[in-house]
């Protein structure tokens, strides 16, 4: 299934605006079977967060619902968009200062990897991207961050690498993977 995300600015915040392509009966499923429901891999939302109107219309007559479905997605405060963990799926808050990019990008990386689960995976502090904070992420090792999570290909180059070290104990000859794999990941 294809979809579109956009993260749009307003007074108050950020909001999720989602344009599911195709039909909306896997939402459908997900909000009678449960109250929590996962947008694009790494968004977790409440059902009640949808709002009365829009869940009666997906409950009766799915394809007639005005799109895009919006969701509450930060709150302002200060200087920073507050996002909580559980919208991410995860337990730390996350803080983006408001001159940082909020593009989809920034949240789901190559092969849908949430990069907010990688980072929350590696500390227990609430996460601040910008901004003067004193545990705060600089604007461009955050960039460093996403770029260091492998893309397919950088995985394929990996397994092969792998996999070569293996097969080369037994066959005459195998392509050094491992050696091309080392190529790739330093640019040379």
């Amino acid at each position: 299934m294809s979809e579109s995300l956009q993260i749009k600015k307003t007074e108050r915040g950020l909001e999720l605006h989602y344009f599911p392509q195709g039909p909306l009966d896997w939402l459908v499923g997900q909000l009678v079977d449960q109250d929590t429901f996962i947008i694009g891999r790494i968004f977790y939302f409440h059902k009640d967060e949808l709002g009365k109107e829009a869940l009666e219309s997906l409950s009766e007559n799915p394809e007639e619902i005005e799109l895009p479905l919006i969701f509450p997605f930060a709150t302002k405060e200060e200087s920073y968009y507050k996002i909580l963990g559980r919208r991410l799926g995860i337990k730390q808050n996350v803080y983006f200062e408001e001159s940082v990019d909020q593009s989809i990008r920034n949240f789901r990386a190559a092969r849908q990897v949430s990069v907010f689960k990688q980072i929350s995976n590696l500390s227990k502090e609430d996460i601040y991207i910008g901004g003067n904070a004193t545990t705060s992420i600089p604007k461009a090792e955050f960039k460093r961050i996403i770029k260091a999570i492998p893309t397919d290909y950088e995985l394929k180059k990996y397994i092969s690498a792998r996999i070569s070290g293996i097969l080369s104990n037994y066959l005459e000859y195998c392509e050094d993977a491992a050696l091309s794999y080392q190529h790739g990941i330093q640019g040379t």
